[in-house]
């Protein structure tokens, strides 16, 4: 771990540091206060460290970061998986369409707040509009699969 000076007119401290795998990182932004760099330095030591013998669980940091993206990046993502594993454009066409209109339906914004009450409700509002039966049902399959891949 070592501080870098940007050498500018003010200076800028970086704090440069090797993470968990062994990958040459940079904390970003520059602060003008060397202590305060040497205080963020620290604490990123820290957590590699902590990294590094197991103490923190990476996969539990990356469900939590991932649970903060807004849904529509997730859909966004489940729509390009499906085009990479070979999906017709109108196969992904319609099933993203489909679950933007549930999600919408549902009014959240991330993926916590998709529960299965909530789609049901949305479904079954769809229902009663006047969908049919194959209709609503086609939208509960494009939701599962959604689910289904986030879940994966």
């Amino acid at each position: 771990m070592f501080l870098e000076d940007s050498g500018g007119f003010r200076p800028s401290f970086t704090v440069q540091y090797f993470d968990a795998d062994g990958k040459r990182r940079k904390a970003p932004p520059g602060t003008p206060d060397k202590a305060t760099a040497e205080r963020i330095a620290a604490k990123i030591e820290n957590e590699v460290a902590e990294r590094r013998r197991g103490l923190i669980d990476t996969k539990a940091e990356r469900y939590a970061r991932e649970a903060r993206r807004p849904i529509h990046e997730h859909l966004a993502d489940f729509s390009r998986h499906l085009a990479d594993k070979g999906s017709t454009a109108g196969h992904i066409a319609q099933t993203t369409r489909q679950g933007e209109a549930i999600i919408s339906d549902c009014k959240v914004e991330r993926i916590d707040g998709l529960t299965g009450a909530a789609v049901m409700r949305a479904i079954g509002e769809r229902r009663s509009g006047g969908a049919s039966l194959r209709t609503c049902n086609s939208y509960l399959t494009a939701v599962r699969s959604f689910t289904r891949w986030l879940w994966k």
